[in-house]
C-alpha cells in the first residue's frame, strides 16, 4: 500500500478531511442550534422535536453497520463524497419544510448519509498514512468536528437575527456543497497521483498469522476476546451526553435563566471550545501512558465530576453552569477521540478498520437517539434538576464501562499471538 510521505502533501490532505469533517458536523447540527426556534416557529412540543435529531441518530448509528462494511469492500473516498454531498442537499431541501413529520423523515435520511462518512474516513486515512501520521490526522479531523459545532452556533444566531431558522439550513447546506466539490476535485488528484490502490476485505473472516499457525478469526470472537462488549457500553454512555448536552443546553439556559433565544445559543460556542481542549490534553495523556482506555477512564471521571459539579451550580450561576457543561461536552469528546478513534486501527491486521469503526460509532448514536429525546421527555415531565442528576449517573457508568473493558483490551493489544 501506498503512503503519503511527504510533510506538505500530508498536511494538505489533513486539511481537507478536516474541511469535510467540520462541513458535515455544520450540516449534522444545524438543527440542534435551532430547536428551540423550530418549536416556537411551528407550534411544536419540545419533546416533538427532539424525535427529529432522535430520528437523525437513529438512522446514524444503524447506517454506521452497513457503512463500516462498505467502507472495507468499496472505495472510501467516493463514499464520503456520496455521504456530504447529499447531507448538504437535505439541509437545503430542510429550509423548506413547515411540518414537524417531513423534517423527521429528512433528518432520518441526513443520518443515513452522515453514515458514509466516519467509518470509510478511517479506512481511508489509514490507508493514506503511517501509523504516527495516521494518529496525528484524526486529532486534526476530530477538532473539525469541533470547528464545526462553533460555526454553527455563531453562524445561527446571526441568521435567527437578520433572517430566520429556514436561512440557517440553506447557509450551513451551501457550506457542505464547497466542501463536497473541494474533497472530488482534490482526492481524485491525490489519488491519482499517490498510486494508491483499494484492496477489499476478504469477508466475515480473516486470517491471521503469527509464528507457528494461522487461524481464522472471526468478527464475533474479535469482538469478545478485544474486550469491546464494554466499550460498547461505555461509548453509549459517551454519546448519551455529549449529544443530549450539546443538544438541549441552549433550552437549558434559556428556561433557567430566561435568556434569549440567539443569546442562549451563542453560549453553546464555549462547548466546542472546550473539546478542542480536550483533544489536545488527551492526546498528551495518551502518548505519556500509551493506553487509550485509561486515557478514556481519566476523561470519562473528569467528566463525571463536572456533571456531579453542574448539580448544585444550576441553580444560582449561569456562567459556571455553562462552563460545567463545556467540561461534559469535551470530556465525552476526548472518550470519543480515545475509543472511537485510536482504537479500530487495532484491527487492520484483521482487515476490519471500518467495520470496528462503524461498529462503535453505532453505539455512539445509540447513546445519542436514547438522550435526545429522552432528555425532552425527563426535562418536561421532572424538571432539570432530575436531568443534570441523570447525567452525573450516566457518566459514573461511563468511567464503570471503561475500567471493566480496560483489563481485557490490554491483554488483546499485547498478547504475542496477535503481535
Amino acid at each position: 500500500m501506498v503512503k503519503l510521505t511527504n510533510k506538505k502533501q500530508i498536511m494538505h490532505f489533513q486539511l481537507v478531511c478536516w474541511f469535510m469533517y467540520m462541513a458535515s458536523y455544520i450540516a449534522r447540527y444545524v438543527y440542534g442550534a435551532m430547536i428551540s426556534e423550530i418549536s416556537a416557529s411551528l407550534n411544536a412540543s419540545k419533546s416533538l422535536c427532539g424525535l427529529v435529531s432522535t430520528a437523525l441518530f437513529i438512522s446514524y448509528g444503524l447506517g454506521q453497520l452497513i457503512s463500516g462494511r462498505l467502507g472495507d469492500k468499496y472505495k472510501p473516498y467516493r463514499l464520503i463524497l456520496i455521504g456530504i454531498f447529499s447531507v448538504s442537499v437535505i439541509n437545503i431541501g430542510m429550509s423548506f419544510a413547515s411540518d414537524i413529520r417531513i423534517m423527521i423523515v429528512l433528518w432520518f435520511i441526513n443520518g443515513f448519509f452522515h453514515s458514509l462518512l466516519w467509518p470509510p474516513l478511517v479506512r481511508f486515512i489509514s490507508d493514506m498514512l503511517s501509523e504516527k501520521d495516521y494518529a496525528d490526522s484524526v486529532v486534526v479531523v476530530s477538532i473539525g468536528s469541533a470547528c464545526g459545532t462553533i460555526v454553527v452556533y455563531l453562524l445561527i444566531p446571526l441568521c435567527l437575527r437578520f433572517a430566520t431558522w429556514r436561512a440557517g439550513f440553506i447557509v450551513c447546506g451551501l457550506i457542505g456543497l464547497l466542501a463536497s466539490v473541494v474533497w472530488l476535485i482534490y482526492m481524485e488528484y491525490t489519488v491519482k497521483r499517490s498510486g494508491y490502490v483499494f484492496i477489499p476485505s476478504s469477508g466475515a473472516k480473516i486470517t491471521a498469522v503469527n509464528n507457528t499457525s494461522e487461524k481464522d478469526i472471526s468478527l464475533g470472537h474479535l469482538i469478545m476476546i478485544s474486550g469491546l462488549l464494554p466499550i460498547f457500553a461505555a461509548i453509549t454512555m459517551q454519546g448519551t451526553l455529549r449529544d443530549g448536552v450539546l443538544t438541549w443546553m441552549p433550552s437549558f439556559v434559556s428556561e433557567r435563566f430566561n435568556l434569549s433565544g440567539s443569546t442562549s445559543i451563542l453560549t453553546a460556542v464555549l462547548l466546542p471550545v472546550f473539546s478542542v481542549i480536550s483533544f489536545h490534553l488527551s492526546t498528551y495523556i495518551q502518548s505519556k501512558i500509551k493506553d487509550e482506555l485509561k486515557t478514556a477512564i481519566y476523561i470519562f471521571g473528569f467528566g463525571a465530576v463536572s456533571a456531579m459539579i453542574l448539580i448544585p451550580v444550576s441553580h444560582f450561576s449561569s456562567i459556571a453552569s455553562v462552563i460545567c457543561m463545556a467540561l461534559i461536552v469535551g470530556s465525552m469528546h476526548g472518550v470519543n477521540l480515545m475509543l472511537i478513534s485510536r482504537v479500530p486501527p487495532y484491527f487492520a491486521k484483521y482487515g476490519k478498520v471500518s467495520t470496528v469503526s462503524g461498529i462503535v460509532n453505532s453505539f455512539t448514536y445509540i447513546g445519542a437517539a436514547a438522550s435526545t429525546y429522552g432528555i425532552a421527555l425527563i426535562s418536561e415531565n421532572f424538571g432539570w434538576t432530575v436531568t443534570l442528576i441523570t447525567w452525573a449517573v450516566i457518566a459514573v457508568l461511563g468511567t464503570l464501562f471503561c475500567c471493566l473493558a480496560h483489563r481485557k483490551w490490554k491483554k488483546f493489544i499485547s498478547a504475542e499471538q496477535f503481535n
